[in-house]
């Protein structure tokens, strides 16, 4: 067959074709949006478990698969015409037809050639594309937006957390800050002095998450309270939030305008457009009083007079409260928990005990309250002073529950309950009967003599616990891959751990990929959990967004348990120890941090930023 002027115009125009057709594909896939199909195929592949590769990928890589088969079919083509003419012994026929498959085969390989490189270069710009794209759709992954201050920004802690289920209707709503907090931006004609008042509507957004801002509780819907630091600020709905037919979602937004003490705004950088977070209420009222969990230290020990004394209960406890301090010669301020101890004058025991100075703050998601005194007796390896109790004596903790309200028990009275209650104002029900009774009798439930107080003794020794926090376990352990998405990341430390010391600037946990909309979305908050280990161990926790797996987009993440993260007896973790967890070779005073597995000379942080986008804050206490 003889290659004619026709049939190579008829090729020319065919090659002309395929590569106009392959420029087209190439423009086309560029700039076609992927970050809303990714999303869309991510959903369907999580609900069908195929594929969610974006199918101009799966088209791309087709072609040059095919190309790819063409090229060689072509190849096997001029071989084949290679061995008609060698084998052709001069027979015009043979040899014209060797010569039009020789010259067809090499016009194909040419156009096969060319073809195969724009695809692959195509082909590489889709993949590239794709993955700036990725790096957004994972960043929607780590969280939702406007949560980016949880954590990394202003905000220590929630109640409820977010996304939180079942939660009584009848709940309060706490936020703590890291700062101290004008309390003019978050209540209603508030003037110094005032111990309370209703929400400034103007910064604060609280309403059924269907309804939107539209629906949001008014001024007069909600009493605000707060701490006497105005960090903690406590939101008490005068009528029960959702519905008793159905559980509803609650979202609250705190916006822009909210300030600092100073002035300044609160949610400023990477987070300034506020905070939002959202949780479930069920249909049921909570009717149940809290009760103590554990105690620090243990009823009736003997313990070196640098421990701190810890009661965590089974549930939060409301903060405003719950928390405050002691100073002789001035009142007690928002503090139902005392410490105190008899003097001996004379060899005989004053009736009238001496109440110890200190202040009470409370941690571990509003369900653990700290005491620590005022008397400096010490430092720690970190250099900051330790605090102590008075030596060799007899200690008495005292907490006193709420009085409730006769109509509605275990209910407390007030709107400020004047002793121990829940998020829900169920006061303390310290002899574990089940019933909160302070201050009513009540001949079915509350019978004469019932006390909800709740009280334990210990002595303290004249020593000084200087034994260095570290950490026994991890989950997952350093460098582990395949871990859960959800679980929340633990260490165990050697001893127990003083919870007022477990926030955010201590306990942190960040992933590469902390830029763009992450910044915005990722969230995270530490608690611990000490009840019950026999050997006197506390396990701290990071709780954070569902992650991202490595074959979605995502990077490592790192947990960081910074110095400031001090033992129940006031001791840093310095030098800083994984001592069953694979730390490759020993801390020492010239390398005295661990980090990622490995002893460092500087202290642990997060990788840089994988762009030069807003800064990161480090969760450190220089």
């Amino acid at each position: 067959m003889r290659l004619t002027k026709a049939s190579s115009l008829t090729l020319f125009r065919t090659t002309v074709i395929a590569l106009f057709a392959f420029c087209v594909l190439g423009i086309f896939t560029l700039y076609i949006p992927h970050a809303s199909a990714q999303t869309a195929l991510e959903q369907f592949g999580e609900v069908t478990r195929l594929s969610d590769t974006s199918p101009i990928i799966m088209v791309a890589r087709a072609i040059r698969v095919f190309l790819g088969f063409v090229g060689i079919i072509m190849t096997i083509i001029v071989m084949y015409a290679g061995y008609l003419y060698m084998t052709s012994q001069g027979v015009p026929a043979k040899m014209d037809k060797a010569k039009t498959l020789i010259k067809n085969g090499v016009i194909g390989m040419a156009i096969m050639f060319l073809s195969f490189s724009i695809s692959w270069w195509i082909l590489n710009k889709l993949l590239e594309s794709t993955q700036i794209q990725g790096v957004v759709a994972t960043a929607k992954k780590y969280g939702e937006p406007l949560k980016g201050s949880l954590g990394a920004g202003i905000i220590n802690s929630t109640y409820p957390v977010n996304d939180a289920k079942d939660i009584p209707r009848n709940t309060k709503i706490f936020v703590e800050f890291k700062e101290a907090i004008n309390p003019a931006s978050i209540i209603a004609g508030y003037s110094e002095g005032d111990i309370g008042g209703p929400l400034n509507t103007s910064n604060v957004k609280i309403f059924e998450t269907d309804a939107g801002e539209a629906g949001a509780l008014a001024e007069n819907a909600v009493f605000v309270s707060f701490d006497i630091a105005k960090k903690i600020f406590v939101f008490r709905p005068v009528n029960y939030l959702g519905s008793s037919e159905m559980p509803k979602n609650i979202t609250v937004n705190l916006l822009p305008g909210i300030e600092k003490l100073d002035g300044k705004a609160a949610f400023s950088g990477a987070h300034n457009k506020g905070f939002s977070w959202h949780f479930q209420v069920s249909t049921e009222v909570d009717l149940t009083p809290p009760q103590v969990q554990s105690i620090i230290p243990r009823n009736n020990a003997s313990e070196p007079r640098n421990v701190s004394i810890e009661v965590t209960f089974n549930e939060a406890v409301d903060p405003t409260i719950s928390t405050g301090r002691y100073l002789l010669g001035e009142p007690p301020l928002f503090t139902n928990i005392s410490t105190t101890f008899h003097e001996l004058v004379e060899g005989v025991e004053d009736l009238d005990p001496t109440i110890i100075e200190g202040a009470y703050e409370i941690s571990n998601a509003y369900r653990t309250v700290t005491f620590t005194t005022t008397v400096a007796c010490g430092q720690d390896p970190c250099g900051d002073v330790i605090y102590c109790l008075p030596g060799n004596k007899d200690l008495n903790v005292f907490l006193k529950a709420a009085p409730v309200d006769p109509t509605n028990l275990p209910q407390a009275e007030d709107i400020i309950p004047d002793g121990l209650a829940d998020a829900a104002g169920n006061s303390l029900d310290g002899n574990g009967d089940g019933q909160g009774c302070s201050g009513v009798v009540n001949a079915e439930k509350c019978p004469e003599g019932s006390n909800d107080n709740y009280t334990w003794d210990f002595h303290t020794t004249d020593e000084i616990n200087d034994t260095i926090p570290s950490v026994v376990t991890l989950s997952p352990d350093a460098n582990q891959g395949n871990i859960s998405l959800t679980d929340p990341i633990s260490a165990t430390f050697n001893v127990f751990m003083k919870g007022s010391t477990i926030n955010s600037n201590t306990v942190s946990m960040w992933p590469r990929n902390y830029v763009g909309d992450v910044v915005d979305s990722w969230w995270f908050y530490a608690t611990k959990q000490d009840q019950g280990d026999p050997e006197n161990r506390s396990t701290v926790q990071i709780n954070h967004p569902t992650l991202v797996a490595l074959e979605q987009g995502a990077e490592d993440y790192y947990p960081v348990f910074d110095q400031g993260l001090k033992s129940a007896y006031q001791i840093c973790m310095f030098p800083a120890s994984l001592a069953d967890s694979n730390c490759e070779g020993a801390v020492s005073a010239a390398l005295p941090y661990c980090c990622n597995g490995k002893p460092s000379d500087e202290r642990c942080t997060a990788p840089p930023l994988a762009q030069d986008q807003n800064p990161r804050p480090l969760p450190l206490n220089e």
